[in-house]
């Protein structure tokens, strides 16, 4: 009786760890990127999607170093190489374009609300691709969630009026269309399908050659680094551009300043890799339902600490627009009988 006991506390103690990586990882990484984007002067999507990847890869290198497996000196692969491949370049552009939208009137509130709409993404190709069905309740949800995204998306700093709507709808010859922000918006809708088909293929894989998670975010993470060599130029301008920022922290112990956006990366690479280890672990001990729920609460928590720290505004319209999506996405997350994916792992052979 007291070691069951004793192995409830530990797998609760490690939930527990688990859902403050979560929190603490996420959250705090969105108040850094919210830092680096208000201190920029340009895009700084590439050299934060790059610094993340490297970070990732190189603390995970260790874990996978093997001496005695020459050429590539790395351990044997749970799951075929052709799979990482395509899993990397669907990840790869998927977060690169994320990250870009930036550069196109696109605020950081708007970028957490936008995303959660994914869900309903998700539903589609998963019912177009993978032939699956959905429930009276989900279909709803898929409903409010992309109604919440547009809303939020037209009318972030504007109230809602028939004049408005039909500016929109382009009924009057006056209109003044922000089509950089209309840019940004099909950039991140088509990230969304690409990150998308990403989680449909990862959850294809992990059926096929069972959980690997750590596997998986080093190798998606270290196999895309040599597509950053395509956009070198870009990434030293941006580097450049972090560097020469005139803001800049005191260093106490080596008496150094450093400037405040090249602080903020670095806090935003260390906060992502949190991020990504908790939201992982938490996976592999608790149910689907409630991990999708937990971060739910989390992206909800992230707008508001976005909206209130650095002052950015929503519409009424806009709040609206929110709940929304908020409610559609708790909706579906309750509507959907998910279970954990079950712990099949099949005697595969290792791959070189």
């Amino acid at each position: 009786m007291a070691r069951k006991e004793i192995a409830k506390a530990i797998a609760l103690n490690s939930i527990a760890s688990s859902i403050l990586l979560t929190f603490g990882g996420c959250c705090s990484n969105v108040f850094t990127l919210e830092s680096i984007v208000h201190g920029s002067r340009g895009n700084i999507g590439n050299i934060v999607t790059f610094s993340q990847f490297l970070f990732v890869s190189l603390n995970g290198l260790p874990h996978f170093i093997d001496t005695s497996n020459p050429p590539s000196f790395l351990k044997r692969r749970n799951v075929p190489l052709r799979v990482y491949v395509f899993s990397v370049l669907l990840f790869y552009v998927g977060s690169a374009t994320n990250n870009s939208v930036f550069m196109y009137n696109v605020s950081v509130p708007l970028h957490i609300v936008f995303r959660c709409s994914a869900t309903v993404i998700t539903m589609l190709l998963g019912w177009l691709l993978a032939g699956k069905r959905y429930n009276r309740p989900q279909i709803i949800s898929a409903v409010l969630l992309t109604l919440g995204a547009g809303i939020t998306s037209l009318y972030r700093t504007e109230e809602f009026s028939w004049e408005s709507l039909a500016t929109y709808s382009m009924l009057r010859d006056d209109i003044s269309v922000d089509w950089s922000f209309f840019k940004g918006v099909m950039i991140l809708t088509f990230s969304s399908i690409l990150l998308s088909l990403y989680s449909l293929f990862n959850e294809w894989s992990l059926r096929r050659y069972g959980k690997h998670w750590r596997e998986n975010i080093f190798y998606t993470h270290f196999l895309a680094l040599p597509f950053f060599l395509l956009g070198y130029k870009e990434l030293r301008n941006e580097f450049q551009d972090l560097l020469n920022d005139t803001a800049t922290t005191r260093v106490p112990l080596l008496d150094l300043h450093i400037p405040r956006s090249f602080l903020m990366l670095a806090a935003n690479v260390v906060t992502q890799h949190f991020c990504v280890k908790g939201v992982n672990v938490l996976a592999s001990q608790t149910s689907a339902l409630n991990v999708s729920i937990l971060l739910l609460i989390r992206k909800f928590t992230s707008l508001l600490l976005s909206i209130y720290i650095f002052g950015n505004k929503l519409s009424k319209t806009g709040f609206v627009g929110c709940i929304l999506v908020f409610t559609g996405a708790l909706l579906y997350s309750r509507s959907t009988r998910l279970t954990s994916t079950p712990e099949v792992i099949p005697k595969v052979k290792k791959h070189i």
